[in-house]
């Protein structure tokens, strides 16, 4: 029986490969059909959604039209910056990838390190890479300039760039941060701000990269402004986990979905925490973003103060233009007409998609 298969396997696979050397899919190219998106870059030419399995779009008219680069399989990109037209992105663990004409070709470049990497920033024309043990700091031309040695507490990784300081996730109730002026490096201990007595890790850190840094500990929202080195109570937020926070420079927003209990649909909600009533308030409409099966998303960004996006799995693109008041689905079917697709032990389904 098992002698049987392998034989029809092996026919079936030297068809197939006798079919592609004939020419007859000379005409079609290997394309993948979804991926699990990250994240979001702008630079007010070009936006650039990044996620797992080296997808990157772009679109060049703020989300009407996309097109897909598909780089190494095994690239999942978990954060990227950009200066002028070069742009900067970090896998999960070792490499980074390098685009000098704002998105349309990339170089691969390994690190050379055993790290798992979280966060890239850039400041005063060198990037900063967060890793698990250390902080590595590059030039633009990605000439390695110097690391930095830190410690957390806790197995939680998060930083953000405030100004000219880089904070972290550092323990329960503590943030870490290295200042980039001066390097000095030091610890926000939450109970002196009276926050907390024994406080929980912090989470969910957020920032407007100037003045403003919020996150949340236990149930609530704070923000903090390090100007004048005070920690606001915000409000409570609807969720902790899976609904991403974003800022527009000065408040911060939350979206975030509530599943139907009979039929098991998600539903879109977006809002703000209201610093005068401390209370969250959702501002969406309703719209024609109900009804959507599994919904998570993963990261939500304002590329201006009217302009915001939010992705996440499945290719999941969604995009308001009014400040989150309507939104409209962006993301690309994984629906591919007259194409030949197949499965593996270890891709996601790919499929053969017609030029034409």
């Amino acid at each position: 029986m098992n002698k049987s298969i392998i034989i029809t396997l092996s026919i079936i696979l030297l068809t197939f490969s006798l079919y592609s050397q004939s020419g007859v899919y000379s005409d079609y190219v290997l394309t993948r059909a979804s991926s699990n998106f990250n994240g979001v870059d702008y630079n007010y030419k070009v936006l650039v959604v990044y996620g797992d399995a080296g997808v990157v779009l772009l679109s060049t008219d703020r989300g009407n039209n996309w097109e897909q680069i598909n780089l190494n399989d095994s690239l999942n990109i978990v954060d990227m910056t950009n200066i002028d037209d070069d742009f900067y992105g970090i896998s999960d663990s070792r490499y980074l990838i390098w685009s000098k004409d704002i998105g349309k070709n990339w170089s691969l470049i390994d690190l050379g390190m055993e790290l798992k990497f979280h966060k890239i920033f850039y400041y005063n024309d060198k990037l900063y890479i967060i890793s698990n043990e250390k902080i590595l700091s590059y030039s633009r031309n990605l000439t390695k300039i110097k690391e930095y040695n830190y410690s957390i507490d806790v197995n939680y990784y998060d930083a953000e760039l405030a100004g000219s300081k880089i904070i972290y996730v550092s323990g329960y109730g503590k943030l870490g941060f290295l200042n980039l002026d001066n390097e000095q490096e030091g610890v926000i201990d939450l109970t002196q701000y009276d926050l907390c007595s024994k406080c929980p890790i912090p989470y969910n850190l957020t920032s407007n990269q100037q003045d403003l840094l919020f996150f949340t500990v236990g149930y609530e929202l704070f923000r903090f402004d390090l100007t004048i080195n005070k920690i606001q109570y915000l409000c409570q937020p609807p969720k902790l986990r899976d609904a991403p926070f974003a800022t527009d420079g000065s408040d911060i927003f939350q979206i975030y979905k509530k599943t139907d209990s009979v039929f098991k649909i998600d539903s879109l909600f977006f809002g703000k925490a209201d610093k005068a009533t401390n209370e969250f308030k959702d501002i969406k409409l309703p719209g024609n973003d109900r009804y959507i099966d599994n919904l998570l998303i993963k990261n939500l960004k304002f590329i201006s103060k009217d302009t915001v996006i939010a992705v996440g799995s499945g290719k999941l693109i969604y995009m308001s233009y009014n400040g989150g008041i309507n939104w409209e689905l962006k993301s690309l079917l994984s629906v591919v007409v007259n194409s030949i697709s197949y499965r593996t032990g270890k891709f996601s389904y790919l499929f053969l998609k017609d030029n034409q």
